[in-house]
């Protein structure tokens, strides 16, 4: 009984209107996601070629390994290739930073940064198109599926007979979810097969495509299910509609935002600007510790009648102390302002998993490598890439002893004419040779593996599942109590 109202709600749903015209629409929205993102990956893969070749072409001119060390390397980060379905934060954190021998690292070229319009605008990519429209779409499919044939007269005609009410709600939720599982997989499939005429995927990536497909399909099962609920405890269409707009609008829109308002009032994390104050108090501390230092040292050298190259080390040791000291100190109020941020977020998520919309955006971004952890990641790698780059410019200065230090400097001279106007000029000295940089490591951004990110989707996609089932057990108890007649 069970297999022939699956038949039948498939058949009816397949060669409806509604089926015809929603999955165009969806064809259209995924090829066109996808395309966009393939786009967007390109245009990155471009610029990240050439900044790479921009920046060996700017450290071979600096004159100096001593140069370099000050002056620093820029360490890029590719685009994801999972990046063209979903987006996440890889638009917003910075693409490249600069890695001198100071401590400070900052993110900067981002894409959105650079071209403020996609933060207007946001993406279209394939995560935007399944939870914001195809769930519309998988209302669609159910928000009428007791009542309407309850409107109808069908659903009196059916029950006339010996028909189990269980048997038949199961039907029609199986039917639906097939039929909803065609509107999405055959759009996807297509798309796939015409990214794979320019690119090609390995095989975790490849594990991890299916990985978002079963989100995907997951997350519509959830909007699915709760039309049929809404179906099931009410008489009217129009009204089963409605209800399942407004949970719509609250899940997918109100909850998430709401979630970020909260987190704020619970674990406050300081504003960058109160960061950057304590970091200029720092500098003036700095300042003030030096001079004491250098005071007390050159007082202590001209009491030991130390020579003038003596007491020129014994100030480059007091100004090293100094700026150590202060450094630690900014490393800390650096580490503490990420550590506040970081459960800033981690609060955030928390409250956000009442919303089935925000646990997608959890499962994507963690499957494409884009979530909000990709910051924190590209920032350990830039502190383990800075200690290796400053190791080898060390190695390459004592062993290029003529290419240790100088460089490419700059003076201004200001002079009169004979008239009394002023005249000012720059003088440049310019580096005599181009310094060999072809062994520099290069950065390398580490991929989070594949075991480590199934473990971190798992509870996200068991709290989406549990809500699929809690959603037909409560449309299953809602039936079995409702009245057929119309």
């Amino acid at each position: 009984m069970i297999v022939q109202f699956v038949r039948k709600e498939t058949l009816e749903l397949l060669f409806g209107p509604k089926f015809l015209i929603t999955f165009l629409i969806s064809l259209v929205l995924v090829l066109s996601s996808v395309y966009s993102g393939y786009g967007q990956y390109s245009s990155e893969g471009r610029w990240f070629v050439q900044a790479k070749a921009s920046n060996v072409e700017r450290m071979e001119n600096l004159g100096s390994y001593g140069n370099l060390k000050d002056k620093g390397t820029k360490a890029l980060r590719p685009p994801g290739k999972l990046g063209i379905f979903v987006k996440g934060v890889e638009g917003t954190i910075g693409r490249a930073a600069l890695i001198t021998s100071s401590a400070d690292l900052s993110l900067g070229d981002s894409r959105n940064s650079l071209n403020p319009i996609f933060s207007v605008f946001g993406d279209l990519d394939l995560a935007f198109t399944v939870k914001f429209i195809l769930s519309l779409f998988a209302l669609l499919f159910s928000y009428n599926a007791i009542s309407g044939e309850c409107e109808r007269g069908t659903l009196q005609q059916v029950f006339s007979n010996r028909v189990g009410r269980a048997s038949f709600i199961i039907g029609k939720s199986v039917g639906g979810l097939v039929t909803l599982l065609i509107t999405l997989l055959v759009p996807l499939l297509l798309a796939l097969l015409m990214l794979m005429f320019n690119l090609s995927f390995t095989g975790e990536e490849w594990v991890r495509i299916c990985l978002m497909t079963l989100g995907f399909y997951i997350y519509l099962a959830i909007f699915y299910m709760l039309g049929m609920l809404m179906s099931a405890i009410t008489r009217s269409s129009p009204v089963s509609f409605l209800l399942c707009l407004f949970i719509w609008v609250l899940a997918v829109v109100v909850l998430p935002k709401a979630a970020v308002s909260m987190a704020e009032q619970v674990s406050p994390a300081p504003s960058i600007e109160h960061v950057e104050a304590r970091r200029a108090a720092l500098q003036r501390e700095f300042y003030g510790d030096l001079e004491g230092r250098l005071e007390r040292a050159l007082l202590d050298a001209l009491n030991r009648n130390l020579s003038y190259e003596e007491r020129d080390a014994v100030r480059e040791r007091a100004y090293a102390e100094s700026h150590e000291l202060i450094a630690e100190e900014e490393r800390k109020v650096l580490d503490d302002y990420r550590r506040r941020q970081v459960r800033l977020l981690r609060t955030a998520e928390t409250y956000a998993r009442v919303s089935p919309a925000s646990c997608l955006t959890f499962v994507l971004n963690r499957i494409c490598t884009t979530d909000t952890d990709l910051r924190e990641r590209f920032f350990s790698a830039l502190m383990r890439y800075r200690d290796r780059f400053i190791v080898f410019v060390d190695h390459l200065r004592s062993e290029n002893p003529d290419l240790a230090d100088g460089g490419v400097s700059t003076w201004m001279h200001r002079d009169e004419d004979e008239n009394g106007n002023q005249i000012n000029s720059v003088e440049v000295d310019a580096p005599t040779s181009i310094i060999d940089v072809s062994g520099i490591p290069d950065f390398l951004m580490p991929a989070e593996s594949l075991g480590d990110t199934v473990k971190s989707v798992i509870p996200d996609l068991a709290i989406m599942f549990i809500e699929v089932l809690l959603f037909f057990a409560a449309a299953v108890a809602a039936f079995l109590r409702y009245d057929v007649r119309s």
